[in-house]
């Protein structure tokens, strides 16, 4: 997040539905606080946590540059994903 004069990082905690939607939870700028709710919010529903807190978004290069890799090892992607990428570049 920024605004006029800083910046910070946001994490949130979203219900992810069995249909894939989500519902947000509660979002705030400590990462260590966030983790303990999710982690006790998972426990008290039974659920399974997902911590995608590490994942960085690809920029369109980058991406490509993944998919020439795969294109160098075919072996590696199935055929609906070869077809997707393909769709998408």
């Amino acid at each position: 997040m920024s605004g006029n004069k800083s910046s910070y990082c946001s994490y949130e905690i979203n219900l992810v539905l069995q249909d894939g939607s989500r519902i947000n939870v509660v979002d705030h700028g400590k990462k260590n606080r966030i983790r303990e709710d999710a982690h006790a919010l998972a426990e008290f529903l039974g659920k399974p946590l997902w911590d995608a807190s590490g994942m960085k978004i690809l920029d369109k290069a980058r991406l490509q540059e993944m998919c020439k890799r795969a294109e160098d090892h075919p072996e590696l992607l199935d055929e609906e994903t070869r077809r997707k990428l393909e769709e998408r570049f």
